[in-house]
């Protein structure tokens, strides 16, 4: 049983669940059915996985550009790490962009 909120959340990321927050209610999508026991996990930290989500937070990535200058930039709000590296996919073009990785910062 998970005793914190980043738990349950980690535990649902390491089963390919992705979380979407849809007004007072969870959105869940899995490439297949996650265990019983995980989907009742979240269900009981529903409301503090809700205000996790909620929660305005500056997160900042990092990453490598053409090879040798490391970039950090502020990460908009909610943005996934794959969609930001489909826009810097877009913004530098393919082979110059690699090591992204983020980072939060409360």
């Amino acid at each position: 049983m998970s005793t914190s909120v980043h738990d349950v959340l980690q535990l649902a990321g390491q089963h390919q669940i992705k979380i979407y927050l849809n007004g007072d209610s969870l959105k869940l999508r899995a490439p297949f059915e996650p265990p019983a026991e995980i989907l009742e996990q979240l269900r009981q930290w529903k409301p503090q996985i809700i205000r996790e989500l909620s929660e305005p937070r500056h997160k900042s990535f990092v990453f490598t550009l053409d090879g040798c200058r490391s970039v950090t930039a502020i990460r908009p709000n909610g943005a996934t790490l794959e969609e930001i590296q489909y826009h810097l996919l877009n913004q530098f073009g393919p082979g110059r962009v690699s090591d992204l990785r983020g980072c939060a910062h409360d």
